[in-house]
């Protein structure tokens, strides 16, 4: 049997049908486009940015926010954060898990803090 680190093209099914299908390096470049912030606030956050367009991923204290065409810099989600109150302990670059990966290709925009 073969593992994750054989694979070179991954596809991902939902409800039956082929939703995504791309290189694994392909992949891997997408999961490094993302923002990560750590605030003692996540779920205040989450609906602030959320509120603000932006799709969230929650991971307990942690959340990422994948970079698209259009979302703000990191300076920015840092000031839209602090000017509504929300302590930010950290932010800098942050990956998207596989789920995340899922999640955006069948349109689901819910958390992932039940996949974790």
């Amino acid at each position: 049997m073969k593992g994750p680190s054989d694979c070179r093209v991954v596809g991902l099914m939902h409800e039956g049908r082929l939703v995504l299908q791309a290189p694994i390096e392909e992949l891997r470049r997408r999961n490094r486009s993302a923002i990560e912030v750590d605030t003692a606030q996540p779920d205040k956050a989450a609906a602030i940015l959320r509120q603000a367009g932006m799709v969230v991923r929650t991971d307990g204290m942690r959340l990422v926010v994948p970079c698209r065409e259009g979302a703000p810099e990191a300076a920015d989600l840092n000031a839209l954060l602090v000017r509504h109150g929300i302590p930010v302990h950290g932010l800098g670059p942050g990956t998207l898990r596989l789920e995340a990966l899922f999640h955006d290709a069948t349109g689901d925009r819910d958390d992932l803090s039940a996949a974790a």
